[in-house]
């Protein structure tokens, strides 16, 4: 592994590896959010007036559990 050369302590590569963790899953969690807002975005142009309230509540829902 990378870290091992640069001579670091357990408690350090620990915290190096945290924080990567962190920023990759923080870009997942931008690529999903990204991904889902234009399949949203997909959806409201193919659907037929009467069909968009029940799809626009579905929506809300879905955005608010990904918050």
């Amino acid at each position: 592994m990378a870290l091992a050369h640069f001579h670091l302590d357990a408690q350090q590569r620990h915290v190096i590896l945290k924080r990567l963790l962190d920023t990759l899953t923080l870009r997942a969690e931008r690529v999903i959010f990204q991904l889902a807002s234009k399949s949203v975005q997909l959806t409201r142009s193919h659907l037929s007036s009467n069909e968009r309230p029940l799809a626009e509540r579905k929506i809300s829902i879905l955005q608010l559990r990904m918050v």
